[in-house]
């Protein structure tokens, strides 16, 4: 089982995770499960952040803090759209064995595209549009 997954963070200084979403798939890329969590980061969402994701301070308040997600720890192969960071937001809580980084492989074998970000490849891909900056839209 691979776990595709991403964060949305309070912003770029002294960052948290406000968000979490982990989609779990087979190798022929069926959807397993998913899990999909608000996070409590512990300090204060940067406006800057707050208009790419849209989720306030409110929105996390009453949210677990990444220390009370326990689903973490299950993750053997992780996938993710700049694995680096994310494994970084997620401060040594998740222990996957193999990790994966779609933005990696996406600069070494897509050429010709505007940029890698996800949403400019989800568009010139004709990929199905989800909701962008949005964990779980992320990782579908």
């Amino acid at each position: 089982m691979y776990t595709i997954l991403d964060t949305e963070t309070t912003g770029l200084v002294n960052a948290g995770v406000v968000e979490l979403a982990m989609l779990h798939i087979d190798t022929e890329l069926n959807v397993l499960g998913e899990f999909h969590t608000k996070v409590n980061p512990e300090r204060p969402i940067e406006p800057g952040a707050f208009a790419v994701h849209g989720i306030s301070d409110a929105d996390v308040a009453d949210a677990p803090t990444l220390a009370q997600i326990p689903e973490l720890s299950l993750v053997t192969h992780a996938v993710a759209h700049n694995y680096p960071f994310d494994s970084r937001m997620l401060k040594g809580r998740l222990n996957a064995e193999a990790s994966l980084c779609t933005l990696s492989l996406s600069r070494q074998y897509l050429k010709g595209t505007a940029n890698h970000k996800l949403e400019n490849l989800k568009r010139e891909l004709g990929l199905p549009d989800q909701k962008s900056h949005s964990a779980l839209g992320d990782v579908y």
